[in-house]
C-alpha cells in the first residue's frame, strides 16, 4: 500500500487481513488495534473507487463493529439493534453506506443483499 497508495485491490486485501487478525484477537481485547485500521482501509477504498461493493463492505463492518462493542456480544439479536442503539454512529453510518451501495448498483442479487443488510439495522 505504501508503494501504490491508489491501488484499491491492496486496500481490499489488507482490510481482509485486518478482519482476520481482529477475529483471532477478539478474546483478548486486542481486536481494537485492528478495528480502526480496518475501517480506515474500507474508507480509503470508497475514496478511491466509490463502488457499491466498497460501501457495502464498510456498512457490514460498521454493523459488526457495533455488535462487537456490545457488552453482551454476540447479542443483541440483529433485529434489536435499532431499538437498543437508535442514534448510534455505527448504525447511522452503516445505513448510509447501504443506501449508497443501493444507488450504485443495478445487479438484482446485490440489491437483495444490500436491502437484507439494511433491514437488519432497522
Amino acid at each position: 500500500v505504501r508503494n501504490d497508495p491508489s491501488n484499491v485491490a491492496l486496500y481490499k486485501e489488507r482490510s481482509q487481513i485486518y478482519g482476520e487478525l481482529l477475529q483471532l484477537n477478539f478474546d483478548n481485547n486486542d481486536w481494537f488495534a485492528y478495528a480502526d485500521k480496518l475501517e480506515s482501509d474500507l474508507s480509503r477504498m470508497i475514496e478511491l473507487e466509490g463502488s457499491a461493493e466498497a460501501y457495502y463492505r464498510r456498512g457490514n463492518w460498521l454493523v459488526s463493529r457495533l455488535l462487537y462493542s456490545t457488552p453482551l456480544y454476540p447479542y443483541p439479536a440483529p433485529n434489536k439493534i435499532s431499538e437498543l442503539y437508535p442514534y448510534n454512529r455505527y448504525v447511522v453510518a452503516a445505513a448510509s453506506d447501504f443506501l449508497k451501495a443501493l444507488r450504485l448498483t443495478s445487479d438484482p442479487q446485490e440489491i437483495q443483499s444490500y436491502y437484507t443488510n439494511l433491514s437488519i439495522i432497522y
